[in-house]
């Protein structure tokens, strides 16, 4: 009977801890691009540009040409949508893995496409 009562009382705090810890990591993500300047390099094979990040949800890009975009983090911290302002196009990063504060680890699709890019975000 006690193992009955300690499993009942027990499921909705070990549910709760589960929520917690899921709704911090895309708020950690999210502080650490905006801090301080929220200003990034991104790096890949082909080059590299800037990317600032601000707290409302939107960013400027430069690589070719300054355009501004919104950004969107998935809930649960594991991807990254940036969408050009009155454009169809978005780039996608998936499979974040933040190093420090000052180099996150990311996968880039653009458009929608299965085909992916490792590319860093550097401070």
């Amino acid at each position: 009977m006690k193992r009955i009562g300690f499993k009942i009382v027990g499921l909705p705090f070990l549910a709760l801890f589960l929520f917690t810890g899921c709704s911090n990591k895309d708020k950690k993500l999210e502080a650490t691009l905006t801090e301080g300047t929220g200003i990034w390099t991104f790096v890949t094979k082909e080059g590299e540009g800037k990317i600032i990040f601000f707290e409302d949800g939107m960013a400027k890009a430069d690589d070719d040409g300054e355009v501004n975009a919104t950004y969107e983090i998935k809930k649960d911290g594991t991807e990254i949508r940036m969408k050009i302002v009155d454009s169809d196009v978005y780039t996608t990063m998936e499979n974040i893995e933040i190093e420090s504060d000052k180099v996150i680890k990311v996968d880039l699709s653009k458009n929608g496409k299965a085909a992916t890019e490792p590319c860093k975000l550097v401070k």
